[in-house]
């Protein structure tokens, strides 16, 4: 696949995974909280199901996270594995409130 057709494919997918969190936030009657956010983005983004977001995963869906996957990573990573937990995950959503 040429470069072109993967950063294509990529933006698709980055839209389809915002449309996806959409739509689960319209599904509940009150706004979810910030363990079910976290639950829903890694259900979403942690493609090898081992708890953690790493940097690759991260870069993978950077659209949705509307940052630099680096700055992102540096900045919210408090144990300093080069990946974020679901703890470091809730803590930036509770920083979006």
């Amino acid at each position: 696949m040429n470069k072109n057709k993967k950063i294509i494919l990529g933006i698709i997918i980055s839209i389809i995974a915002i449309i996806g969190i959409v739509m689960v936030v319209g599904s509940f009657n009150d706004k979810p909280s910030n363990e079910e956010m976290a639950d829903y983005i890694f259900m979403q983004f942690d493609t090898n199901n081992d708890g953690l977001l790493s940097y690759s995963e991260l870069k993978e869906y950077e659209i949705v996270i509307g940052s630099d996957v680096s700055g992102f990573l540096d900045y919210w990573d408090m144990d300093g594995n080069n990946a974020l937990d679901k703890h470091e995950i809730m803590l930036w959503l509770e920083s979006e409130q």
